[in-house]
């Protein structure tokens, strides 16, 4: 029956189910997903296990209060009277009152506050101060006196004058400083950098790819065309730091 309801699922959005023999570990898990369960007087966790062979479901018992445990708004989160929870595990001296989800799981990364410390997903950002946590946009947050991509603080950052590049390329700058990821970028022109695509950058004067910079590339006419992940200039094609004749013009 649970294969019939997936087919029908299936069904409804993609025109048709020819295969109906899921195992019931597959089901389930397409079905389910990762989740809390309280029931039977109990908090648990619900999860499967992935790997080459057929993925098995794991339900976890928590020392959870059931009734007062709440899922938040982000549901790998959880507390009760007493605790945070992360998933199966515990978010050390988390204060489950102040306890408040910083950005939904489905829009970004997960990343929670109880106004003392900051977590992102089950991790507690080291030296982040949860009183000043402000999200910056993408992956990146700050407080009052640094900036952080996920979990690792950008050392240098000025999270006054921190700006957003580019996102999905982790680009970023300050007003001296700019930023590949976590590591500095070697240029004295952090307002005038530009992303180029593919992890390449330029500030008019050099071509960077990451926080290297290119040796001998042409900013003028260095390029990352659509749909490629490597760059071109007028001496040839680049493919990551290295210059070669490019195979296709």
């Amino acid at each position: 029956m649970r294969n019939l309801v997936l087919c029908a699922a299936l069904a409804a959005g993609l025109g048709g189910c020819d295969v109906i023999g899921f195992a019931a570990g597959v089901s389930s898990a397409l079905i389910e997903g990762e989740h809390y369960s309280v029931e039977q007087g109990e908090v648990r966790w619900v999860s499967y296990t992935s790997g080459p062979s057929t993925p098995s479901r794991r339900v976890e018992t928590l020392d959870a209060d059931p009734a007062s445990f709440q899922i938040a708004e982000d549901p790998i989160y959880g507390t009760d009277t007493r605790r945070i929870f992360c998933k199966a595990g515990l978010l050390e001296g988390g204060d489950p009152r102040r306890f408040r989800v910083l950005r939904n799981g489905k829009d970004g990364p997960s990343m929670a506050t109880d106004g003392r410390q900051v977590w992102h997903y089950c991790t507690r950002i080291e030296g982040a101060d949860g009183g000043t946590f402000r999200l910056v946009g993408g992956e990146y947050g700050a407080d009052a006196t640094g900036v952080y991509l996920l979990a690792s603080r950008i050392e240098g950052a000025d999270p006054d004058s921190f700006r957003i590049i580019d996102a999905d390329e982790n680009l970023a700058a300050d007003a001296d400083r700019a930023f590949a990821g976590i590591f500095h970028i070697p240029t004295d022109r952090s307002g005038a950098l530009r992303s180029l695509g593919a992890g390449y950058s330029t500030d008019g004067y050099q071509v960077f790819w990451q926080q290297f910079r290119l040796e001998g590339a042409d900013p003028a006419s260095f390029e990352v065309r659509r749909g490629e992940r490597f760059g071109r200039d007028r001496s040839g094609c680049w493919t990551l730091l290295e210059q070669r004749p490019c195979l296709n013009p």
